[in-house]
């Protein structure tokens, strides 16, 4: 629905429904086609981003990107994720094209 969030509601134990999920605010949202990239050192990949609102495709927006290794699962005794920080270069400012892409 243009302008309105989807959310997803649960029945709360008091019997006030909760938010589970919902679209971010503003509906605004930059996906990615591939969410697991190996790679060894060397190794050059290209990602394909998408910018939608509320689903639908984002043109001609400008999009900052940060490295934020903070979600990746990191459990006690593994080795370090995300490291270092230099192995992983990537434009911090790009804009999405007719069809929100970005490449």
């Amino acid at each position: 629905m243009k302008g309105n969030p989807i959310v997803l509601l649960t029945q709360a134990r008091r019997g006030r429904p909760e938010i589970a999920i919902s679209e971010p605010w503003r509906g605004l949202h930059v996906g990615v086609d591939r969410f697991v990239l190996r790679m060894s050192p060397g190794d050059c990949v290209a990602v394909r981003l998408y910018a939608t609102c509320y689903g639908q495709a984002l043109p001609d927006t400008r999009i900052l990107a940060f490295l934020d290794p903070g979600r990746l699962q990191q459990r006690p005794g593994a080795l370090p994720v995300a490291t270092p920080k230099s192995a992983v270069d990537f434009a911090a400012r790009v804009i999405s094209d007719a069809r929100g892409e970005l490449r």
